[in-house]
């Protein structure tokens, strides 16, 4: 609703968001319809509360699903419909990245959801932690400052 507000006043309006908080915040899509809002939005759809996958707790896996991971098994896409919006799913990068132009070329709401796993979220995030981390190392020590 904040950003849907903030494009009501600045014009064109794009925002990432994940499917948990586009659940709790899906009636706010109504100002789109009713104020003929041009908004793209991309849906990061992990089915869940992906952030506190990072957390300790998600060793937990039974009671972590239900307390932190909540998974809804939602599809957004009537949701969309109903308000007046167009939903696509893109399969490829180059479809996302189609069907995100298009968008802004037709104006309206749009949704462009991506399905993603949290568990390879978690495992490609800390892959590249370790990266980073590896190469922040050697270039402190390069510069001989560890």
């Amino acid at each position: 609703s904040s950003a849907l507000g903030a494009g009501a006043a600045a014009g064109p309006l794009a925002l990432v968001i994940g499917d948990v908080s586009l659940y709790h915040d899906l009636n706010g899509l109504l100002a789109a319809k009713m104020h003929g809002l041009q908004a793209t939005i991309v849906l990061l759809n992990n089915n869940g509360g992906g952030i506190f996958s990072f957390l300790p707790q998600a060793r937990h896996e039974g009671p972590f699903e239900t307390l932190f991971g909540t998974p809804t098994g939602l599809s957004f896409s009537d949701a969309v419909g109903m308000y007046g919006g167009r939903h696509a799913t893109p399969r490829t990068w180059d479809e996302f990245r189609r069907q995100v132009a298009e968008s802004f070329e037709a104006g309206g709401l749009h949704v462009v959801e991506v399905r993603t796993s949290r568990a390879e979220n978690v495992q490609m995030h800390r892959f590249l932690w370790e990266r980073v981390s590896q190469e922040i190392a050697k270039f402190l020590e390069h510069k001989g400052m560890v």
